[in-house]
């Protein structure tokens, strides 16, 4: 990994408290998804583990959503992906939660 990301990803791990940072980085892993599908791939067994971060990360523009769906249970839900690109939005959005907080 070039050092430049490694520095940004240390700065952004400061930035954001653990489980944000946690859920960002599983959104980064997985791609567009659910809140049910981060919980699953974070081994979490209740939603509420990663809805409020969730949450955080849409108002601090970190993600947004991309999808209505139905969950398995039949209720609506939605799907959201990461929508920064570089470093220096990734850093703006991480202020912008710290503002938030």
């Amino acid at each position: 990994m070039h050092e430049n990301s490694l520095q940004a990803y240390h700065g952004l791990k400061d930035h954001l408290n653990a489980k944000c940072f946690e859920v960002l980085i599983a959104f980064g892993e997985v791609g567009e998804a659910s809140d049910l599908e981060i919980m699953k791939h974070l081994g979490y067994d209740y939603p509420n583990a990663v809805r409020p971060r969730i949450t955080n990360l849409k108002k601090a523009g970190f993600i947004s959503e991309t999808a209505k769906i139905k969950n398995p249970s039949g209720k609506p839900g939605r799907k959201c992906k990461i929508i920064v690109n570089t470093i220096p939005e990734l850093l703006a959005c991480a202020d912008r939660l710290l503002e938030n907080q």
